[in-house]
């Protein structure tokens, strides 16, 4: 009997082999999906850290601070401290993505095992994209501020 009665029951063939391996891909991509998200939050935490490292040395621990460039230059100043407020934000939502959580294992109920599932899995997705947005946030403040930089020397 056909569980939802709006979809009409479709006659099948057996799959193709080119339909096999398709399966077995998102099969695959479905079950890695943990495992990338975490690779996605920690490789986002090292840009954020190495470019942090990058800014702070290139502004604060220079001879004069601020530098030359950015003395005077209120929106350079803005630029830079957006850059760096979003940098932090993609860091800490990187961050939040790894970290570990609690879940509740429901051993005989799979109906709330697989809400549980989609839960973390929507909460870890949810932290990795807000970390790529603000990252490349990020990036722009730093590519227009190194714009405005050329064009104004």
């Amino acid at each position: 009997m056909n569980a939802n009665p709006e979809i009409p029951l479709q006659k099948g063939q057996p799959l193709s082999d080119a339909d096999q391996r398709l399966k077995a891909l998102f099969d695959a991509m479905d079950k890695n999906q943990f495992d990338f998200f975490d690779q996605a939050a920690k490789r986002i935490i090292e840009l954020c850290t190495g470019m942090l490292g990058v800014l702070l040395a290139v502004v604060a621990l220079g001879k004069d601070f601020p530098p030359a460039y950015l003395q005077g230059h209120p929106i350079l100043q803005a630029l830079v401290v957006a850059a760096l407020a979003l940098l932090v934000g993609a860091l800490l939502s990187a961050v939040l993505a790894v970290w570990p959580r609690r879940y509740t294992f429901y051993e005989h109920d799979l109906s709330a095992m697989r809400r549980e599932w989609e839960r973390l899995f929507h909460l870890k997705a949810r932290w990795v994209r807000g970390a790529y947005a603000l990252f490349f946030a990020g990036m722009l403040c730093l590519a227009v501020l190194l714009a405005a930089l050329v064009v104004g020397a």
